[in-house]
């Protein structure tokens, strides 16, 4: 049975997340690779748009696969980038610069992409 000390610390951490939302830092990159994946789609989904009515479809299906596998790439990194700079803030760590946390997502998506394989194996 927890003690009380234990059921205080839980409840504090718990406030502490809440409290991490604020983090300018990791606002700002969230949204700018969110920013970022849109304007990846939209450019390629017009390339691939444009190839299309010219009559290249072999072309156009390939702009929109690279641009799709572009867009996921820069989302997964900027959302990973910014789970590093809540997760630093909410357990009193020294907080990473943003091309910091840039960095370790982009050396952690390896890991993370053979964990959705694996999600995505048990589910089918």
């Amino acid at each position: 049975m927890a003690s009380t000390d234990d059921r205080f610390h839980d409840s504090r951490t718990l406030i502490n997340a809440v409290d991490v939302i604020t983090d300018g830092a990791a606002f700002r990159t969230l949204f700018i690779s969110l920013l970022c994946s849109f304007l990846i789609a939209a450019a390629f989904g017009f390339l691939a748009a444009r190839f299309e009515m010219a009559g290249h479809g072999a072309v156009g299906t390939l702009t929109a696969v690279i641009g799709t596998l572009g867009m996921l790439f820069v989302g997964m990194v900027g959302y990973s980038a910014t789970g590093f700079l809540i997760n630093d803030r909410m357990r009193n760590r020294p907080q990473r610069s943003v091309g910091d946390a840039l960095i370790v997502a982009l050396a952690t998506l390896p890991r993370v992409l053979g964990v959705l394989l694996m999600i995505l194996a048990v589910a089918l």
